[in-house]
């Protein structure tokens, strides 16, 4: 199974976000590869502006996770994409709140 790059990811992510939330809306985007007790992951975290966002936050996170998944099996990557979105506070604060 290949592994994609973390500027690939990075930018996967990006598109991703940019066609689910909107253009305006999408700030960051951090991916990370990782392992879980019995796959290989990628955690994706996103700063989107909700505020410019053009869905509600539990509909951006079932687009983006479908985009994501869709695009990595396309690139035959089977890893499963995690993602998290935060608001400016929490993006700030990630390095010392990592789920990973």
């Amino acid at each position: 199974m290949p592994e994609t790059t973390r500027a690939e990811l990075e930018q996967i992510g990006r598109e991703a976000a940019r066609d689910v939330a909107g253009a305006d809306a999408v700030q960051e985007v951090e991916a990370v590869p990782g392992e879980t007790a019995d796959r290989s992951v990628y955690y994706f975290t996103f700063l989107i502006d909700q505020t410019r966002a053009r869905q509600r936050p539990g509909l951006i996170m079932a687009g983006l996770i479908q985009r994501l998944s869709d695009e990595l099996h396309a690139r035959h990557d089977e890893r499963f994409p995690f993602v998290r979105l935060l608001d400016r506070t929490d993006w700030d604060q990630r390095a010392s709140a990592r789920p990973y």
